[in-house]
């Protein structure tokens, strides 16, 4: 009987002990993937020092706003005019020219869709930065996000080109505005951006330059248990092309860490048009200053999207 009242003490404690663990795990995890941030935002920085204006969101041979050739809707620009993205253009910035130099800025960045090659006529020479594109970087890569290790080639933070409502946005997909993959350039990055730090008039500390924006599932459809993610290298959303981001890119316009229900059934729609995290009550960003703060899910959605914008005037009075 003793031992039996033990070894329920022991069960007690342990399950009075669990959360805490947990607790302490996630809190250390937290802070790996707020160092990662820093360390992106520093390079994004260093990126300024060196060229008098911050990276682009993208390269591109096309406009943003180009419409693409192939079923009729915005391709953002046509998939094999993408160049880099902003995540290979700060490299040398982080420490990592080595990594940098394997690439060839001006040949395409395509997307790859569930991890597959892409498929003739998008393969071959022309696309050689594909095989590159493989290579994972833990830096870019926050330990609480089970759905993204190590070992992928995926990102868990984004490059934030702006906000506000969906029609505040400079183009989008073909279709209804709401849900669809939206474009932004009021933000500091979008594509072909070069913008100077004197651009940013609503203060550097006040607008979002990097944000997690962590592997979110499709609403409906035939993927609903498979999840988009952000593709690391790439400029696109997957090899055969599409109106998207790639997770690279995204804008302030939808809660943190919520769906759209009224949207498509479109992952990488979802995926671009807020912050998105797997720490409890908000999502990590990194402002313009390159600040690192814990943004909670419950901020005023106005004040959240006005924060996406570098130049819309409105003052605010911001406590993280």
């Amino acid at each position: 009987v003793e031992l039996l009242v033990v070894i329920a003490i022991i069960g007690i404690l342990i399950a009075m002990l669990l959360p805490a663990v947990q607790a302490a795990r996630e809190a250390a995890r937290r802070v790996q993937c707020q160092n990662n941030l820093k360390q992106l935002a520093l390079g994004v920085h260093n990126f300024l020092s060196a060229n008098q204006h911050f990276p682009a969101g993208m390269l591109s041979v096309q406009d943003q706003c180009a419409k693409g050739t192939s079923g009729g809707g915005l391709q953002f620009p046509e998939f094999e005019k993408n160049r880099a993205p902003w995540a290979v253009l700060i490299l040398p910035y982080i420490e990592q020219q080595a990594l940098y130099d394997m690439f060839d800025i001006d040949k395409p960045f395509v997307g790859f869709f569930y991890r597959k090659a892409p498929q003739p006529p998008y393969a071959g020479t022309q696309y050689s930065n594909f095989e590159f594109q493989l290579q994972p970087n833990p830096l870019f890569h926050c330990p609480s996000n089970p759905e993204s290790p190590p070992e992928s080639p995926r990102t868990d933070y984004c490059a934030v080109m702006g906000g506000g409502t969906d029609a505040d946005s400079q183009c989008h997909g073909s279709g209804s505005i709401t849900g669809k993959r939206n474009f932004f350039n009021n933000g500091i990055f979008f594509v072909n951006s070069n913008l100077k730090a004197g651009t940013v008039t609503d203060g550097l500390s006040k607008t979002f330059m990097l944000a997690e924006n962590t592997f979110l599932r499709w609403v409906s459809g035939d993927y609903t248990e498979v999840g988009v993610g952000g593709w690391l290298w790439s400029s696109t959303a997957r090899a055969a092309g599409a109106a998207s981001t790639s997770g690279t890119m995204c804008y302030a316009v939808g809660p943190i860490n919520e769906w759209d229900p009224t949207a498509d059934a479109n992952g990488h729609a979802q995926q671009q048009r807020t912050f998105a995290s797997e720490h409890p009550g908000g999502a990590l960003a990194a402002m313009g200053d390159a600040s690192v703060h814990f943004v909670n899910e419950d901020i005023n959605i106005h004040i959240f999207r006005l924060m996406g914008s570098r130049n819309d005037g409105s003052p605010m009075n911001i406590e993280f």
